[in-house]
């Protein structure tokens, strides 16, 4: 199986690096993709780290990964024709089995829809309890 993931975290080079050197910030992309590597089931692990900040597009194999670093002109709105381009010939590369768009928040998911791709895309959710919480917990008076 050949699993992508598309991110908004430039910090996957971590992924190449020792598990001392997770930073909190990300950790969790470095440890589920160390976990992933692991399966005999998964033949490559594909991650696209799309980022306005990426000086320089390339591209890093390390065994079963596979990092694209792919600047964007668009992030937070609007679509970018131009990040389009470049994940619909990524994606024709790679053929990917499954796709994980990992920040809805941010445009690259917009730009992955109008790619047209013929896999199973999914969406990973994370960062939500604290917005929970805060509904839950609205009124309620907090002793220091």
């Amino acid at each position: 199986m050949k699993i992508m993931w598309l991110t908004m975290m430039t910090q996957v080079l971590s992924l190449s690096q020792s598990e001392k050197d997770i930073k909190t910030s990300g950790g969790w992309i470095a440890a589920t993709a160390k976990n992933l590597e692991e399966f005999d089931d998964v033949e490559k692990f594909i991650i696209i780290s799309i980022n306005r900040d990426i000086k320089e597009e390339k591209k890093v194999v390390d065994g079963k990964k596979t990092v694209y670093f792919v600047r964007a002109n668009q992030v937070s709105q609007g679509r970018d024709k131009a990040l389009e381009e470049k994940l619909s010939k990524i994606i024709a590369e790679e053929k990917p089995d499954v796709i994980d768009v990992q920040g809805t928040e941010f445009s690259f998911g917009e730009s992955l829809v109008n790619c047209n791709v013929k896999c199973p895309v999914c969406v990973t959710l994370q960062g939500l309890a604290g917005a929970c919480a805060d509904v839950y917990v609205k009124g309620m008076p907090f002793k220091e």
